[in-house]
């Protein structure tokens, strides 16, 4: 279906040997030239993208709304394969990316499913689901899965809007370890532990190899506690000297103790962020709600 103009948004970039790989909402996947800006290849799926494409190995990996995946020829833009999952009636708006690992492409669905297809010719190698039965409210029914998984030493950890997040050999599919905590951002690894942001504004921190939680810090969850009134979306985490980060809705930055969740500092940015941060080189990139890139040393 064509959406109208003021509906065409979500998407993003990627880039690989010299090649800036651009999705949109309208369903359009283009290739240019870094150096110039030249348009090198465009194609249209004709189904809206919401995240960013994924280029690794001359192929660009993109998820359409519908919850398709497909793999094209960085080169050319020739569909290689694609592959589709359950399509999902109620959704969080955001999408996800697919990662990649060993030759595998972990690809998760708003469905809740999330698929470890073979990158060589598409074919499924096993598959799970995140979703949970018998949730209380309607907003945790919403099963999908908009934080990227992660893949460290041979293990896929993922989580999930509805509730569950689990920790899957890579190679067999076999489930390690689940535990009950919804969460919309991508946990970040680090050596023996696993950090991730809950919906409930909480961070947890979890034994990578047992499953075991070892302490959850609560951040602030409405600007306005006492009548909790305007709730606050916090973004993150990510790792930086030592120290957890994360970023909320209201402009409040935080870092953190990996080893015992206590807040060290908390510092004022301006703006409203609702994207992760992102780190190069020690040094955390912010983007705000007005479009501001903020550099955070």
């Amino acid at each position: 279906k064509k959406e109208k103009k003021k509906e065409g948004f979500g998407g993003g970039i990627s880039y690989e040997n010299g090649t800036i790989f651009v999705t949109n909402g309208f369903g359009n996947v283009l290739a240019l030239d870094a150096n110039s800006g030249e348009e090198i290849w465009k194609i249209n799926i004709r189904i809206p993208i919401r995240s960013a494409p994924i280029a690794f190995d001359n192929i660009v990996y993109v998820i359409s709304h519908d919850n398709q995946v497909f793999a094209l020829n960085s080169l050319n833009g020739e569909v290689l394969w694609n592959h589709r999952g359950i399509l999902e009636s109620a959704s969080v708006l955001s999408s996800n990316s697919v990662s990649i690992d060993g030759g595998l492409v972990f690809v998760p669905y708003s469905s809740g499913e999330i698929y470890a297809i073979r990158s060589l010719n598409g074919s499924v190698v096993w598959t799970d689901s995140l979703s949970r039965t018998g949730s209380s409210t309607s907003l945790s029914e919403i099963n999908s899965i908009t934080a990227r998984p992660v893949t460290d030493n041979g293990r896929m950890i993922a989580i999930s809007h509805a509730g569950r997040m689990i920790s899957v050999d890579i190679s067999s599919g076999e489930r390690l370890w689940t535990l009950d905590i919804s969460g919309t951002e991508t946990p970040w690894v680090s050596g023996d532990w696993v950090f991730a942001l809950s919906t409930n504004s909480e961070l947890v921190g979890v034994s990578r190899n047992a499953g075991k939680i070892k302490w959850v810090t609560q951040l602030e969850q409405y600007i306005n506690e006492e009548k909790r009134e305007d709730p606050i979306r916090w973004s993150g985490p990510v790792m930086i000297s030592d120290k957890l980060f994360v970023i909320s809705s209201h402009g409040v930055a935080a870092f953190i103790s990996p080893q015992t969740g206590e807040i060290i500092e908390t510092n004022k940015i301006p703006g409203s962020f609702f994207i992760a941060p992102v780190i190069v080189d020690g040094i955390i990139y912010l983007l705000n709600d007005s479009g501001d890139l903020i550099i955070y040393n």
